[in-house]
């Protein structure tokens, strides 16, 4: 991406479990003290710095990004290898100016998707999804009726419903990009119902119009619904190395807001 543009970065989270992180103290100093013991010569010491960074999550960002550029190449290692866990999704909007954002002009976004380096992944394509919801007006919307939305089925079959085709494998530290070339015409776009009770005949045809706005970003996958979608109980499904059976099943979620004009 070129470095002249400027990007509006939205982490995803999920990835990095945090409630057994609660009760445990994480100050910057024990933060810094566990970064350095990356490095440790004791290879046992090494792995438990980076579990308890792990545990850590967001209150240790900004140290192993400092430590990601450090001349050390085994605190350096670990430490992008635990910002790939903690940045594993993220949302770009790809324009040149966030802060002047118009109605005139398409807003195209990115999702990027980031595999952990040394492992790789197995995710649920149809867990991805992004919606745009307008939160507040700052102008007169269009009145011409609402639009319904589309609805989707699912897949339908008298044989085995499963496909690996379903599944997007990553190999190790590689990234895979959705792309949403407009986000102000995006499907799945949304109005908040502080704004249908003050206008209740707001158009959705022509949805931009000058407010604020917030996306949304979510991945998921449900293992058990998946294999229930297959009618026959197909011994297949019990495969460990089935996609199904390995796909990340952590829910991810983020959510930034930006301003029209």
């Amino acid at each position: 991406m070129k470095s002249a543009a400027a990007f509006l970065l939205l982490l995803l989270g999920g990835a990095i479990p945090q409630d057994s992180a609660k009760s445990e103290s994480f100050s910057g100093e024990r933060i810094r003290q566990l970064i350095e013991q990356l490095a440790d010569d004791d290879v046992g010491r090494r792995e438990d710095a980076t579990a308890a960074l792990q545990r850590a999550g967001e209150r240790a960002r900004k140290d192993l990004e400092e430590a990601s550029r450090s001349s050390n190449q085994e605190r350096a290692g670990r430490s992008d290898r635990l910002l790939s866990v903690l940045n594993r999704m993220r949302v770009f909007l790809m324009v040149q100016d966030v802060e002047h954002l118009s109605k005139e002009k398409p807003i195209p976004a990115e999702v990027l998707v980031r595999q952990v380096p040394g492992d790789a992944g197995t995710y649920f394509e149809r867990g991805f999804n992004v919606t745009v919801w307008l939160l507040e007006l700052h102008e007169e919307p269009p009145q011409e009726g609402r639009r319904i939305h589309g609805s989707f089925s699912g897949r339908s079959s008298t044989g085995c419903a499963l496909s690996e085709s379903d599944f997007l494998k990553l190999a190790p530290g590689s990234r895979h990009t959705i792309r949403i070339d407009d986000l102000r015409n995006h499907w799945g776009f949304q109005v908040s119902e502080k704004v249908v009770e003050k206008y209740p005949k707001i158009s959705l045809e022509a949805p931009t119009v000058a407010g604020r706005y917030k996306v949304i970003a979510t991945y998921d996958y449900d293992h058990a619904k998946y294999i229930g979608e297959c009618k026959k109980g197909c011994p297949v499904h019990s495969k460990s190395e089935s996609a199904w059976n390995q796909c990340f099943d952590k829910p991810l979620r983020a959510e930034a807001e930006f301003v029209i004009k």
